[in-house]
Order: structure tokens, then sequence, then C-alpha cells
């Protein structure tokens, strides 16, 4: 089993990904009618005037973790903000071997956002 340490019984395994975040901003809604028809924009995912979460995995197996690269916002005209960042996740899980190769294995991601949209 590529990625597993016989001794602490942890499978490490490093996946490419694509997460979709999708969420509402009242403060970016208008009407396509008064802007010309415009319906959405695209935003530099840079863009530090963008609220987007500032996501975290918990069972990381790497102390530098930055999960995810720099990719646009795509803004509705409703508020709807979608991001969808790639990113690449080392982490680790904790296996019980005891019918191994006969067994299944379940490993979860456990993620969170550090930053939480406040009222300022």
């Amino acid at each position: 089993m590529h990625g597993f340490d016989m001794i602490t019984q942890k499978f490490t395994e490093a996946k490419c990904f694509w997460e979709e975040n999708i969420w509402e901003d009242y403060k970016l809604k208008w009407d396509p009618r008064e802007y010309g028809g415009i319906k959405d924009l695209h935003f530099p995912g840079d863009n530090s005037r963008i609220w987007r979460p500032d996501i975290l995995l918990y069972n990381s197996a790497d102390d530098n973790f930055d999960s995810t690269f720099k990719s646009n916002l795509l803004v509705y005209s409703t508020g709807e903000v979608n991001w969808i960042p790639p990113g690449i996740l080392k982490f680790s899980c904790k296996l019980d071997i005891t019918w191994f190769p006969f067994d299944d294995q379940i490993c979860g991601l456990k993620n969170n956002y550090t930053r939480l949209m406040t009222n300022s």
C-alpha cells in the first residue's frame, strides 16, 4: 500500500482537486438593466476586496498548508459568488488494518474556514 506507515498505521496521500465554493453577498447585487444587461463579472483571484473563504484542512500532512492557487471569482448580479480554486492536498488518515487486505478504508477530509465574514 503506497503512502502507508506500518509503525503509525497512518496513510498519507497527495491529491489535486477543484473545490467549488458558492455563497451570496448582498453587497455585490446589481440590476443588470441599469448596467447595459451585464449579468456577471469575473474578478482576479487575488482581489482582496471580495471576501472568499480561507480554507483549512484539519488532517493536513503538510505543515506549510496552502491548499489553493489563485483563480478567478465569478460574481452574478444576484450577489452569488462562484469560486472554484484548484489545489493540492496532502492529508493523512489513521487506518485499521486488522482485516487487510480484505477490508475497505474510509479516509475523510476535515476542512473548515479560518476567517468568517463579519458585518464590518
